[in-house]
């Protein structure tokens, strides 16, 4: 697997992309290695949803964001086991996706700058 993107948590859990799979690194038992443990059996949809372009973590949330798809993740009591999963279906016009200030911004090639989160 190749990864393309990544983004930590406020527990330094690291989140990272890569083509058709998204999830998260923890470490072993003997704290040694790191393992890669994938979220997408959590996502409620079927469709592939091809490269993860960008993740970002807001508010207790990390988001992942790809083509066609904007995921968000939430842990309650931080247990990465019951992820809490919402997505919306993006608009083909998204561009580039960036956070400022705690706000997820994308830029639509017809509207321009948009505040998503």
């Amino acid at each position: 697997m190749v990864l393309f993107v990544q983004c930590v948590d406020d527990n330094g859990t690291v989140f990272i992309g890569a083509a058709d799979d998204l999830g998260y690194l923890v470490r072993d038992s003997k704290n040694a290695t790191l393992k890669y443990k994938s979220l997408i059996k959590y996502i409620p949809i079927k469709e592939a949803f091809g490269h993860v372009w960008y993740t970002f973590y807001i508010d207790s949330s990390v988001f992942i964001i790809t083509k066609n798809f904007i995921f968000q993740f939430t842990f309650p009591n931080n247990d990465y086991l019951k992820p809490v999963v919402n997505y919306w279906k993006t608009n083909p016009r998204y561009r580039i996706a960036h956070k400022v200030n705690e706000q997820l911004f994308v830029l639509d090639s017809e509207d321009g700058l948009l505040a998503l989160w």
